[in-house]
Formats: structure tokens, C-alpha cells, sequence
């Protein structure tokens, strides 16, 4: 219609929503005409349309980042396609786009029980039942990856082109940490790790800084994992934590990314999903250091110091 009636001759960039099978049609028609996906699907095929065809200038995917709304069905509150969760926390499908995005060398590794429901998808993490069928995958940029578990190679792929470019094995699992080696003319450029978790022991907090501007307006973003006895993350560990704070600073709000959480978000216990939530922390119009501490009963507890200046 916007082609019909003029619309579009007076755009310097005309967007296209979902309509990527209209891309030759309309360059052709209007060979100066700048081509921009202003929707996209997160499906390949959609960017394959910007990366095979030079005169599509990229593409706006939907979404980007988990929202509140448009849930498929209680109790889930939240749209879940987006390559972020709630939190921010990278989905696999946010390192799956990274692999066809950037320059960089990179691998990932995912794995999901191979009977399991495929529309679930993959998960990052190696905890599976005993000797049960695992579905790998790893996504890169490399022209080949090598799979190694506990040491052992297993096989070296090539990345697929097909309708989801990724390199595929099926693996009988054992406990231990699975590796995937990114190479470049038979060289390692980059590599990977999952790590299979213990029993959850202890709780870990990760600030995104430790330094505050005491303007009431800064805040800091502290990742609180669940973890064994060695750090590992706990996949499966849906603890509540309660955090307090003493400074000048409050808890201005916890969340999970979990879609099917009904949990208050300025409330300061919280449960974990997949082993992790996210506080958020923001500073007062004074300076002083900011302590917060996060609890569960039979976990071992942390605290993290800030400094407002």
C-alpha cells in the first residue's frame, strides 16, 4: 500500500515490517531505495534476507529483551523470545545471534535430553541424568569446533548452513565439564565450557561495579548466584535468598527472569531461577559504603561492600 499511494518515495529509508519476501521485488522496482527491517522474526531465514542481499541495510529484531505482557498462558506473565530475559541474563539465543553478528572469534555451547521437548529448548549447563542421550550444540563464528568431554576429543564440525547454522552432536553423558574448542586453519581462537554443578552450597554475589555516584539516581546491578562448593552455578536451584542492605543506598528491586514468577519485586526475599537473580541497588543523595549481604538457610552467605561518592 505505502508503494501504491507514494508514501514510501518520500522516506529516506523505508522500513519493512516482517516483509522480507518483498526485498527483490521492491529493490528492483527501486533500485535507490535504502531497505531497512524495522520487525523482524528472530528466525534465520529472516536475517539471512539482510546478510545475502547488500542493498537491506539490517533489521530490527522482535525482541531483543523478555517483557512483561503477551504471555502465552498463565501463569507465564511475559513474552519469552527475546535473546535476554527479564534480567538481561544472556539467553542461548542471544549467543546463537552473536554468532552471526560479530567478528570476533566465539563459541557457546547449549544442550537440551534428546527426546526432550524441542520447543523448551537448549539449556547451559551440563547436569543431565545418568548415561541419558544429550543433544550438543555449539554456536561460532569458527569454520570448525572441536567437542571435548573430560579431556577426550569427541569430533570436530563445521558450523551447519542450513536453516540454523550450529555444530550438532549427540553425546552419552557423564559427569565432568564439556568443552568446545573454536578453530581457525587447525588452531584454537576461542573455546567454551559447561561444568557439571554439585549440590548447591553456597550463595555468590557479582557486582557490575563498586563505585556509586551518590546522586540518587546510580545504581549498581548485582548478579546473586547459587553455586556448589566450586563456584559452579547450580542450574536447578530455586532457593529464596534474603538480602538486606545497610548504607546509603536501597534495593530498588530483585527479579529472576523467571516468565511464571508472581513474586513482588521490591519485596528482599526472592527466589532464584536456574540458579540466579538480579538486585538492583540504588544509591542516595549521600556518600558512605553500601553493604549488602544475601542469606538462605544451609547455604553459605555473602556480602559484597560498595563505595557512594
Amino acid at each position: 500500500m505505502s508503494n501504491a499511494v507514494g508514501f514510501a518515495d518520500l522516506l529516506d529509508v523505508v522500513g519493512y515490517n516482517y516483509q522480507e519476501n518483498l526485498y527483490a521485488q521492491d529493490h528492483k522496482k527501486y533500485p535507490g531505495r535504502c531497505i531497512l527491517g524495522s520487525e523482524n522474526s528472530v528466525r534465520y531465514d529472516a536475517w539471512q534476507a539482510v546478510a545475502d542481499n547488500p542493498y537491506v541495510s539490517g533489521q530490527f529484531l522482535w525482541i531483543g529483551i523478555d517483557y512483561l505482557g503477551e504471555a502465552a498462558g498463565w501463569p507465564v506473565r511475559s513474552w519469552t523470545g527475546g535473546l535476554f530475559d527479564l534480567c538481561g541474563f544472556k539467553k542461548p539465543e542471544g549467543w546463537f545471534r552473536q554468532s552471526l553478528w560479530s567478528d570476533r572469534p566465539m563459541v557457546y555451547l547449549c544442550a537440551r535430553l534428546q527426546r526432550q521437548d524441542r520447543r523448551r529448548g537448549p539449556q547451559s549447563h551440563w547436569n543431565w541424568p545418568a548415561r541419558s542421550a544429550v543433544a550438543v550444540f555449539a554456536y561460532s563464528n569458527c569454520p570448525e569446533v572441536t567437542l571435548e568431554l573430560n579431556g577426550q576429543t569427541l569430533e570436530s564440525r563445521q558450523p551447519t548452513q542450513g536453516s540454523w547454522p550450529m555444530a550438532r552432536w549427540e553425546v552419552s553423558f557423564e559427569p565432568g565439564t564439556l568443552t568446545a574448542i573454536g578453530k581457525k586453519d587447525g588452531r584454537e581462537v576461542c573455546r567454551y565450557a559447561l561444568t557439571t554443578a554439585g549440590p548447591a552450597r553456597q550463595i555468590k554475589l557479582i557486582p557490575d561495579c563498586t563505585i556509586l555516584a551518590a546522586d540518587g539516581k546510580d545504581v549498581c546491578l548485582i548478579e546473586c548466584t547459587v553455586t556448589d562448593e566450586k563456584g559452579v552455578l547450580v542450574p536447578d536451584a530455586d532457593h529464596s535468598i534474603t538480602f538486606s542492605l545497610v548504607g546509603p543506598a536501597k534495593i530498588a528491586g530483585i527479579g529472576s527472569g523467571d516468565p511464571a514468577s508472581h513474586e513482588d519485586h521490591k519485596a528482599h526475599t526472592y527466589r532464584v531461577y536456574q540458579g540466579r537473580c538480579l538486585l538492583i541497588a540504588q544509591t542516595q543523595k549521600r556518600p558512605g559504603t553500601i553493604q549488602i549481604a544475601a542469606a538462605c538457610d544451609n547455604l553459605k552467605g555473602a556480602e559484597i561492600l560498595l563505595e557512594a561518592k
